[in-house]
């Protein structure tokens, strides 16, 4: 009923549009500027891939765009190859709107995005990849031992029973694990960490889940059909 969201980040990859330069960024942000007044310029986003060589990045490229909803909570952010939508708690009292309100917004900004690209004769985004990634800050008591009954919640986390043994309780965890989604349609990363919260300076623990994949079969709704199954894992 009350997540810890601190944020979730949906966004679809698709074929580089090299005819959206700098310039054109700027025309679209007329399609959002009544509701995300703000813009702010970003570094690239890209996410590693495991089939792909590294590459250089191309410094003449143009760069993530922001768009930020006057209410601050909301995030549009676009580049040649990506379109992500964000919901971020940068007050106390912002109330995460649960998962049909993130992908109604994503689904409806990115149809205004692909009218733009038509409008404009840019081609269309033809869609790679998926992604749906919840970060969520879990208060934790500022105490050593606050982390020994960790495994009672996160049930992966089991510890050694063996009240001799010679390494302590840890006062940090860094943990990652990878699960295959079914019929070959992506991936769940799960992490979780210690940290600070910005909003309070309370420490937490950090988790976070991120989907990423997609299966396409042609048809309008394959993506939101994936993210759907994203959601559920």
């Amino acid at each position: 009923k009350e997540p810890p969201l601190n944020e979730v980040v949906s966004g679809l990859s698709f074929e580089k549009l090299p005819k959206l330069r700098t310039a054109y960024l700027g025309l679209l942000w007329e399609k959002f500027s009544n509701d995300y007044p703000t813009t702010e310029d970003a570094p690239i986003f890209a996410l590693p891939r495991k089939d792909a060589p590294l590459e250089i990045t191309d410094t003449l490229r143009p760069p993530r765009v922001w768009f930020v909803h006057k209410d601050e909570n909301e995030l549009i952010q676009v580049q040649q190859d990506w379109f992500i939508y964000n919901w971020r708690r940068q007050k106390g009292e912002d109330v995460y709107p649960h998962y049909e309100h993130v992908i109604g917004r994503l689904k409806n900004c990115f149809g205004k995005f692909k009218e733009f690209l038509q409008e404009r004769d840019m081609g269309p985004a033809v869609i790679k990849e998926c992604m749906l990634t919840y970060i969520n800050h879990i208060p934790i008591e500022e105490r050593r031992d606050s982390l020994q009954d960790l495994h009672n919640i996160f049930v992966d986390l089991r510890q050694p029973s063996d009240k001799e043994r010679f390494l302590p309780t840890p006062s940090n965890i860094a943990w990652v694990r990878e699960y295959p989604m079914p019929d070959a349609k992506g991936s769940l990363v799960a992490k979780l960490n210690t940290g600070i919260r910005r909003l309070d300076n309370k420490p937490v623990l950090i988790l976070e889940l991120s989907a990423r994949g997609f299966c396409a079969d042609g048809s309008e709704d394959a993506p939101w059909t994936w993210f759907d199954l994203a959601h559920e894992w």
